[in-house]
């Protein structure tokens, strides 16, 4: 399933900031793991928060980078779009969860 992937400034400047070498590396993977997420129909994906962004439920996954850190990826999807809303190395879910409900205050 064909789906664009577009990511929010504001929650994703850290990482990218991070990691801007790998930037387009992180894209990648991010896109290619929402694909596999929503063509699967959410299989590993959870609520990351009870608040919404945009008027959208807001879902997060993991995603394994290989040599980069694993991030935990918070996004939501509207049709064929996915936008990825915040991005973090902090993998475990409680800690994730509270970034998120940070972020989204």
């Amino acid at each position: 399933m064909w789906v664009q992937v577009d990511f929010d400034e504001r929650g994703n400047k850290a990482i990218f900031r991070r990691f801007s070498a790998q930037a387009e590396t992180i894209r990648a993977a991010v896109t290619a793991q929402l694909e596999t997420q929503i063509s699967a129909d959410f299989s590993k994906t959870k609520l990351a928060s009870r608040h919404l962004f945009a008027g959208l439920r807001v879902y997060e996954c993991r995603v394994n980078m290989g040599k980069l850190p694993a991030l935990r990826v918070a996004f939501t999807v509207r049709g064929n779009q996915a936008t990825v809303v915040y991005m973090s190395t902090h993998i475990q879910k409680s800690d994730f969860s509270r970034e998120v409900d940070a972020f989204l205050k």
